[in-house]
């Protein structure tokens, strides 16, 4: 065995986590659109630490590889209903929903709505320069529509649910039977849906809101988590039976080209 593949072998322990399967790339004549979040002059700072710098270097790979995957380039029907999970929080929100949603729309495929289910530690509200005074536990503990707890993102062909006010029973409320028939008259009236949820080491209810989804997407911090919590997050996620769609690496700073990485 050459030392150079042992050097690249160490780096894929050390990382934790391979990332997704290569896949074509968006649509290369059409180039992406500035993100709304990049020309907007000020952004609520709640969480305080939600700095929204736009889609970075370091994962606008690993968001075009999901949009790809999971939405563009199925052969089949393509998930409608996705969540987003993070294996462990950070101390910065990743904004991978709310980067893939962005970049979902920019290709123009139907209408879609994100909703943050994230209740104790919000922060689409932040990422999207709306307000967070109604959302979704209003929606929750009221009988309106859908649409008149949300927001409308402008300068983008996106709708936001923010999460609403904390309640001490919102976790309840999620894994209820209203959040079901909530569930199915968002999905009534949006092509698709993306929700950002709590990790479920930290929010096991999360469990039965990845049931009433097509799928869950876990966000794995490339240079912090480990593999053993990876793989706890991976076995919770399957005994609630969530379907796991896949994982993305956030913040991936190693410099291995992905052609070399793919044939460990």
């Amino acid at each position: 065995m050459s030392r150079n593949y042992e050097l690249l072998k160490r780096a894929e322990l050390e990382r934790q986590v391979r990332p997704l399967a290569p896949a074509e790339a968006l649509d290369p004549h059409r180039p992406l659109r500035p993100l709304p979040s990049e020309v907007r002059s000020s952004v609520p700072a709640a969480p305080a630490d939600a700095v929204r710098p736009g889609i970075t270097e370091g994962i606008a790979p690993e968001i075009g590889k999901l949009v790809q995957n999971l939405f563009v380039g199925h052969a089949v029907a393509p998930p409608r209903v996705v969540m987003f999970s993070p294996v462990v929080r950070s101390s910065v929100p990743d904004f991978v929903a709310a980067q893939v949603a962005e970049t979902l729309a920019d290709q123009h495929v139907g209408s879609i709505v994100i909703v943050d289910a994230d209740v104790q530690c919000p922060s689409l509200h932040a990422y999207f320069g709306v307000r967070n005074a109604v959302g979704l536990t209003n929606a929750l503990a009221g009988h309106d529509s859908v649409q008149s707890y949300s927001h409308a993102v402008a300068g983008c062909e996106l709708t936001v649910l923010t999460s609403g006010p904390l309640t001490k029973n919102w976790q309840h409320l999620l894994a209820g039977d209203f959040m079901t028939e909530r569930l199915r008259e968002i999905r009534a009236h949006f092509d698709y849906v993306l929700i950002t949820a709590p990790p479920i080491a930290e929010c096991p209810s999360m469990g039965a809101l990845g049931q009433r989804a097509d799928g869950t997407v876990l966000v794995i911090e490339a240079n912090d988590t480990r593999r053993d919590t990876a793989l706890r997050a991976k076995q919770q996620w399957e005994r609630a039976n969530a379907r796991l769609l896949g994982a993305v690496l956030n913040n991936r700073t190693f410099p291995i080209p992905d052609s070399l990485y793919a044939r460990l």
